[in-house]
């Protein structure tokens, strides 16, 4: 007994001073500890909200909100929440050097600086994410093109920052407060547009035939929605060509597919009609 009792005033001498109080080696210490575990709180609800919300996500969709909100929102208060933990864990790593209350003192009194400066931009990051959500601007996973520029696919919304993932797989994160026009192309059936140049040997009933073929072949695609169909002749060449447009409508995301469809469908059903032909 004496012998631990020796061990435990040992490591006391350590990390104490004569007065009892923390000395500084052992202040490193406990603000280690504290960092350790508030690293470890702000991954475990991390954890829970992937595990129990955004795995049940479809179980919402039928009771109160649609899938993609209920995602959208439960990312919100996942990344508000690690914000709130890292703030406390923070706050009592400060408390621990005694200069807790001096922080907290020096914000008030610089914090009309601050929010004229800095802490306005992130007000308003806040602000207009929550005008997002409620608004239903966009939620996660539905394809956006945002101020013109920034194209693909909603990963994450968190409560300053939307980060897109775009087709070339690159990430574009994006303040909320910075985003001034949205074009969302998961709200409704999407346009399939395609304008192809061909000669004007080719007739416009040979043209028609080509395109009831593909009408026929992509039809039957359970992504399109409205089979597609000639729009007409756009423009005429200077030379011995015309423009001609086909419009197809297919569910959100899948336009740029049947697009791609229609055009070789084209090539290929052209090539078979001269050869018929000849």
């Amino acid at each position: 007994m004496e012998t631990i009792n020796s061990f435990i005033g040992n490591i006391r001498k350590i990390f104490y001073n004569e007065a009892n109080n923390l000395n500084i080696l052992g202040k490193l210490l406990y603000a280690l500890i504290i960092a350790i575990i508030t690293i470890i709180m702000a991954k475990l609800v991390h954890k829970l909200f992937n595990k129990y919300l955004l795995k049940n996500s479809e179980k919402l969709d039928s009771k109160f909100i649609d899938a993609k909100k209920s995602l959208t929102i439960t990312s919100v208060i996942d990344n508000t929440l690690k914000y709130i933990i890292y703030f406390i864990g923070l706050v009592l790593i400060l408390e621990v050097f005694d200069i807790g209350k001096s922080i907290s003192v020096g914000l008030a009194g610089i914090g009309g600086v601050a929010v004229g400066f800095g802490a306005q931009s992130i007000v308003k990051d806040v602000i207009s994410g929550i005008f997002i959500i409620f608004e239903g601007q966009y939620v996660i996973g539905d394809h956006v093109l945002i101020n013109n520029t920034i194209s693909g696919n909603v990963v994450e919304f968190g409560m300053r920052t939307t980060f897109i993932k775009g087709f070339d797989g690159s990430i574009t994160s994006i303040g909320n407060g910075n985003i001034n026009t949205v074009k969302n192309m998961s709200k409704g059936n999407q346009r399939a547009y395609v304008e192809i140049i061909v000669p004007n040997e080719m007739s416009i009933s040979d043209i028609e035939k080509v395109v009831a073929i593909i009408s026929e072949k992509i039809g039957k695609d359970k992504n399109v929605t409205v089979k597609p169909y000639l729009m007409g002749v756009m423009d005429i060449g200077l030379g011995s060509s015309v423009k001609i447009a086909i419009v197809a409508w297919t569910k959100p995301g899948k336009q740029a597919i049947i697009e791609l469809q229609m055009r070789e469908l084209f090539i290929k059903e052209t090539r078979k009609l001269n050869m018929d032909n000849i």
